[in-house]
């Protein structure tokens, strides 16, 4: 009766809505989006799953560790990279650098410095 009358089959899921009856149309772009879309769901799952022990290892300065666990998780090295770095050592500039080095103590300078020279290879206090 609605077959092939998209707008008709709207209109009657709208009117059948309130009576606690819904319909679904699934993925848009057919089986293969929903494929697709189960997949990705998936994937970042794992990245949620695996996330909080990512961010414990950076913080205490395990970045192997970190590295190690983000390739458990299944991520992409591009992602791997970024969510490091970001994670690690988010934007911080010269003045914040600056402030820093001269209210720190020497543990918490180190571990700054240990950062920024495992992941740009340099220390921020000779830029």
């Amino acid at each position: 009766m609605l077959a092939g009358d998209k707008d008709a089959t709207k209109k009657w899921a709208a009117y059948l809505q309130p009576l606690g009856i819904s319909f679904s149309r699934g993925a848009p772009g057919g089986p293969a989006s929903g494929t697709l879309y189960k997949e990705e769901e998936a994937y970042m799952r794992s990245i949620r799953r695996h996330g909080p022990e990512i961010r414990r290892l950076i913080e205490n300065g395990d970045f192997e560790g970190a590295l190690q666990e983000t390739i458990k998780a299944g991520m992409r090295p591009q992602e791997i990279a970024a969510f490091l770095k970001r994670k690690a050592v988010p934007h911080i500039t010269e003045k914040q650098i600056s402030d820093f080095l001269q209210i720190a103590d020497e543990v918490e300078t180190k571990r700054l410095m240990h950062q920024f020279e495992y992941f740009y290879g340099t220390d921020p206090s000779q830029e």
